[in-house]
């Protein structure tokens, strides 16, 4: 049975033959028209993209929520402290000693601990805040990526239902040359053998067995490798002429 993918499982391979088929049969008086080759897209190196961006996201989201828990908990250690104004002071001295105040030890000792901490507390929050911004710009970026990957994917999976369509047109023209051209089917199956020999010698391939569908593939494979050695041999007797030439014209030269 004639069949697409019954000539080659390499993809590149059938693409090439089915342009050198169009050529040789449309030679040969058969009334077909072109096909398309049914290559498949990387619809899942595509998803798997998608689906790494996604990840990259909640991991900057997790991120975030860090962040905004730490700034929190900076907000209330703040809040917690004892302001200045709320510690309880009284006043000493008079016209003669200039005026003091009197705290409570434990107050005066939250007032130094809050000076020495005030100041890294707000590099620490300006810090987060910076950082924040910068995990939310990363995250648009990843969210631009992830839609443009996604727009990706469903422009191949129309493109590759495009290319399944053809396909099948291809295997029904087959068929219908198979069954139009019954009689003359051994001499299409020569042309098609003789075009995966020529194939097979571009790719420095051997020429196995599975590479050819019946007798008649493989005769005109061997047509093709005939052909090939004649005209090696062609061009061999050329250069041998052309030397012998050039050899004799040498020697009138030193006469």
């Amino acid at each position: 049975k004639l069949s697409a993918y019954s000539f080659f499982k390499n993809k590149s391979e059938l693409h090439d033959l089915q342009d050198k088929i169009y050529e040789h049969v449309k030679e040969k008086g058969f009334d077909i028209e072109r096909g398309v080759s049914s290559d498949r897209k990387h619809l899942s190196t595509q998803r798997f993209k998608a689906v790494s961006l996604q990840q990259e996201i909640e991991k900057l989201e997790q991120e975030k929520k860090e962040i905004d828990s730490r700034l929190y908990d900076l907000a209330s250690s703040l809040d917690q402290a004892k302001s200045v104004d709320e510690i309880p002071v009284k006043e000493k001295g008079g016209f003669i000693r200039s005026k003091m105040v009197e705290i409570a030890s434990e107050d005066f000792d939250s007032i130094k601990s809050l000076a020495k901490s005030s100041e890294s507390l707000r590099n620490e929050n300006r810090r987060l805040k910076n950082e924040k911004i910068k995990i939310e710009r990363e995250k648009d970026d990843l969210y631009k990526g992830q839609r443009f990957l996604e727009r990706q994917v469903t422009d191949l999976k129309r493109e590759n239902r495009g290319l399944k369509e053809a396909n099948d047109f291809l295997k029904k023209t087959l068929e219908r040359v198979k069954e139009m051209y019954k009689e003359k089917l051994p001499e299409l199956a020569g042309v098609i053998g003789y075009v995966k020999g020529s194939i097979l010698d571009k790719m420095n391939r051997k020429f196995l067995k599975r590479h050819f569908a019946g007798d008649d593939e493989v005769k005109g494979a061997q047509k093709f490798l005939n052909h090939k050695q004649e005209h090696e041999e062609q061009q061999k007797r050329l250069k041998q002429v052309r030397r012998s030439q050039q050899k004799n014209w040498d020697q009138g030269l030193e006469r």
